[in-house]
């Protein structure tokens, strides 16, 4: 079964109403949702409001079907902003301490818990030495402290956002 190409029929007891007409059938693609999310995201004025009509000629499409499609497209970036401010915030996290790390802390890590640990004391050095943890960050001052104001900013919760994006579909 493929959500392509599966057409499921319910069949109602009961008369069929005076004037019913069957949805029209449409066809949606990823380069028609690839354009909706084009056209929907670059609102620039927060006055400004989405021409559900005009977008439903545009596409095609039902205008409830381009409604829901916007606020899953909008969901769908969401989490990959969140994912991506987690990321920076997680590579923030690395302190000054943890990328100083001496030998003489790995000797006392492997005298005092064995081979096992040694093993994993000289793998934390290398990542904690590698220049993957000493790239800059784009936002960093010049002697390599990086400010959190861009951080404090995004900090803004999930539900907060999902209101917003509601409240600007006017669902």
């Amino acid at each position: 079964m493929n959500s392509e190409n599966t057409i499921v029929y319910v069949r109602v007891a009961g008369r069929v109403r005076d004037g019913f007409l069957d949805p029209p059938k449409f066809h949606w693609d990823l380069e028609r949702d690839k354009s909706l999310w084009s056209s929907v995201s670059k609102l620039d004025n927060t006055k400004k409001t989405i021409d559900w009509k005009r977008l439903s000629r545009e596409f095609k499409a039902p205008e409830h079907f381009i409604r829901k499609r916007s606020y899953t497209l909008f969901a769908k970036h969401l989490k990959l902003l969140e994912r991506q401010i987690e990321a920076k915030t997680r590579s923030l996290a690395v302190t000054e301490d943890e990328l100083n790390y001496t030998d003489e802390d790995e000797e006392r890590a492997s005298l005092s818990h064995g081979e096992r640990d040694f093993e994993a004391a000289e793998s934390l050095k290398n990542l904690r030495t590698s220049k993957v943890l000493k790239q800059r960050v784009p936002g960093e001052g010049r002697n390599g402290e990086s400010s959190l104001s861009e951080l404090s900013n995004l900090s803004v919760s999930i539900s907060a956002l999902e209101e917003a994006l509601l409240d600007r579909l006017q669902l």
